[in-house]
């Protein structure tokens, strides 16, 4: 079985520059990563993807997503929004120990800290 693994070739200078040129309102972050596929019962070696990941601050419109390529010479655009909630806000408190709440009456469900609350929370909302 050849398990060498062939990974494209990309011009991660070419893909920044592009996405510097369409000059988005937003801030935003742009990587290259890659994701292995394997075929199943298949002797051929995995292929190797390439995608372009857009790391965002804060979530953007509908009219804002429209801006966000979802390709670039055929390499797919995958948006990743981070949220930061300020857990001193009365209203996040207030959330954080609804949360707790429901939590603790699941059985065996239960969080070591509020950042993790928080963080399983965030999730939840993207």
């Amino acid at each position: 079985m050849n398990t060498e693994v062939n990974i494209p070739q990309v011009d991660e200078l070419a893909i920044q520059n592009y996405f510097k040129s369409l000059q988005l309102p937003f801030n935003y972050r742009c990587e290259i990563e890659y994701n292995q596929l394997l075929s199943k019962n298949s002797i051929a070696p995995p292929k190797v993807v390439p995608y372009i990941l857009m790391s965002f601050d804060k979530m953007l419109s509908p009219e804002e997503r429209l801006l966000v390529p979802t390709s670039y010479q055929g390499i797919r655009t995958m948006m990743e929004f981070s949220v930061t909630l300020d857990t001193n806000d009365e209203s996040v408190k207030q959330e954080i120990e609804q949360m707790s709440q429901d939590l603790s009456s699941d059985e065996g469900d239960s969080f070591s800290s509020d950042e993790d609350i928080v963080e399983d929370e965030n999730k939840m909302k993207l």
